[in-house]
């Protein structure tokens, strides 16, 4: 099976004026066309595309976008659910083996190109739960997640003020800590820069917590707080 020799994974840059998706489909289904956009596919498999564009979640979100950048994206949400009988899956893996072969990695790392996340690692977000850090894309505005909830996360970059690492050991010894928060207003608590909280901890999660409770906190809010510093003294 012939396939063209790349695709670029990008989902920021979307190119205007191009064919949709589901009538390159359609065209394939009908027999006017054999291929989408390159990308060679039988009437069976073009049949399980648009039943996924249809009925899958990606699909109904993001069914506007080019093929290429949906056919990334389809492996990674659910397009095996659509695909019935040995002999159509069987194509489906050869399109799997050669997205694996050819699409080139969008994703970059943290500290390398400026963020403040590392990837791979687990985080614990406000908004999401446990996650963990996938990279970040390369206009550094959109960070990617993955949950086990909810599968891959595209959020902004801003986000990551509020996401905490959770992979610490448990197992170290106390340390000091000195941490100071970002200014805002926290269920009812002002939280200044100027106030220096010491304490004794074993991570820097444990030691957000205990800063929290000094300041007034209580519960969960640790995990809305925006850190000003944070630095191990001892």
């Amino acid at each position: 099976m012939k396939h063209i020799k790349t695709i670029n994974q990008e989902f920021d840059n979307i190119n205007e004026g191009r064919v949709a998706a589901k009538k390159l489909l359609q065209m394939v289904v009908k027999g006017n066309s054999s291929d989408v956009e390159g990308i060679n596919l039988s009437k069976e498999m073009a049949t399980a595309y648009l039943e996924w564009l249809q009925y899958s979640t990606f699909g109904k979100k993001y069914g506007e976008l080019p093929f290429d950048k949906l056919f990334a994206a389809s492996f990674n949400w659910g397009i095996e659910r659509y695909v019935k009988g040995k002999e159509l899956q069987r194509e489906l893996a050869i399109l799997k083996q050669w997205k694996k072969d050819n699409i080139k990695e969008s994703i970059t790392e943290g500290t390398k190109t400026g963020g403040k996340l590392n990837k791979n690692k687990k985080y614990k977000s406000k908004e999401y739960g446990e996650v963990v850090f996938m990279g970040y894309r390369n206009d550094m505005k959109t960070m990617m997640l993955k949950s086990k909830e909810k599968g891959m996360i595209r959020t902004s970059i801003h986000n990551e003020k509020t996401m905490v690492p959770i992979d610490e050991s448990m197992n170290e010894g106390f340390s000091e800590w000195e941490m100071s928060f970002a200014p805002m207003v926290l269920s009812g608590v002002k939280l200044d820069p100027k106030n220096v909280y010491k304490v004794k901890a074993r991570s820097t999660v444990e030691a957000i917590k205990k800063a929290s409770k000094e300041a007034g906190l209580s519960g969960n809010d640790w995990m809305a707080t925006v850190t000003n510093k944070l630095e191990k003294i001892k």
